[in-house]
């Protein structure tokens, strides 16, 4: 990470960027190899990794499992209270973004049955302020 006098992030350089893409394919990999294969020390990267996620380009370490059931929920959501509908999107969402277009939110969800999956999808539409959602399931993973 660059950062100016003042001690704030500037910009992420090309190291910060193959960092990121190490942690991203594997986040137990240890610094010391990472750092072996950047070419730079290990307390660089142990620097680096610390400094993006006090900027919030690295928001959580966590490990990806695999869900007997997936599904993409897009929510259209009514103006009056976005904010306090994320919030409680958020409490049963896998992922969230804002996206353009018909809806407002995709949510990702995941659960260990079609049951489990069906529970969720009628925990958001529950919630107030969803005007509509609809709801996609994985079939497979290429």
């Amino acid at each position: 990470m660059c950062s100016d006098a003042f001690g704030r992030v500037t910009r992420m350089d090309d190291i910060d960027t193959k960092l990121l893409g190490m942690l991203k394919k594997d986040s137990r990999r240890s610094f010391v190899t990472m750092a072996e294969q950047l070419g730079v020390t290990e307390g660089t990267v142990r620097n680096r990794v610390k400094e993006m996620m006090q900027a919030g380009e690295i928001k959580r370490f966590t490990i990806k499992t695999k869900a007997g059931m997936e599904a993409l929920v897009f929510v259209k959501a009514q103006r009056t209270n976005l904010r306090g509908i994320v919030q409680e999107l958020e409490k049963i969402a896998d992922d969230l973004y804002e996206i353009s277009g018909d809806y407002d939110i995709v949510v990702r969800i995941e659960a260990d049955s079609l049951k489990g999956l069906n529970e969720k999808v009628d925990s958001i539409r529950e919630i107030k302020g969803i005007a509509a959602t609809s709801t996609a399931v994985k079939l497979a993973q290429k």
